[in-house]
């Protein structure tokens, strides 16, 4: 007989939200809000083959980039007609700008994912330079932009973290209204950065034992 697993709360959520996902595109629901990965060349085949230009109408359509006005992982797409007597053309980004509050500009939601996902591994910039190289792709964002968003990315990492651990500490409060909530059951457990004696920054969590959700967590360093 198997052992049942337990998830933690955030496992199931991205469980959830994993299967909710695969069940809209099953169900041919308009899900379009999430990034992929495409071959251009592909692209560029299906675009000429299938789709006519909304001037001239015919198959005459070609895609350009404008390699100087690329931000990073942002690129701006050209599709125009290459007929002699049609001069259509349009040109897009790949990706939308968000921008916090009064901000006159924001950074690119590409490169705050990417930015964001080479974090949440322990890396730094050059896995997104290597992650380029290996998709045979243009450079990522350079180094000063990618030190600009992760800052960012931490700030708001640290901020989203303590509504959440608020917002657990309150739900176990609600649980034991009967009795003394400061002697709710919790498991403090820690870890190193890296494997061995090398590494030098740790974290420290403690997790409620009714809930599974993180109560606190204290970042510590013996540098």
């Amino acid at each position: 007989m198997n052992a049942p697993t337990l998830e933690c709360a955030s496992a199931q959520k991205l469980k959830l939200d994993l299967e909710q996902f695969q069940n809209e595109l099953a169900s041919g629901s308009d899900h379009s809000d999430y990034f992929m990965l495409i071959n251009i060349s592909l692209l560029q085949i299906v675009l000429s083959a299938n789709l006519r230009c909304g001037e001239c109408k015919e198959h005459t359509l070609q895609l350009d980039f404008d390699d100087s006005d690329r931000d990073g992982f942002c690129h701006q797409i050209k599709v125009f007609c290459t007929s002699a007597d049609c001069m259509w053309q349009s040109s897009f980004k790949t990706s939308s700008e968000i921008r916090k509050g009064s901000e006159t500009r924001g950074h690119k939601e590409v490169k705050i994912r990417m930015v964001s996902f080479a974090r949440s591994i322990g890396r730094g910039h050059f896995t997104l330079v290597n992650f380029s190289q290996h998709l045979n792709s243009p450079p990522p964002l350079t180094l000063p932009a990618y030190t600009t968003i992760a800052s960012k990315v931490g700030d708001a990492s640290r901020e989203v973290g303590e509504e959440s651990m608020i917002k657990a500490a309150l739900e176990v409060r609600q649980a034991n209204s009967d009795t003394d909530p400061m002697k709710c059951g919790v498991s403090v457990d820690g870890s190193w950065q890296r494997r061995g004696d090398s590494s030098h920054n740790g974290v420290v969590t403690a997790i409620s034992v009714e809930t599974g959700k993180c109560l606190d967590v204290s970042v510590l360093t013996n540098v």
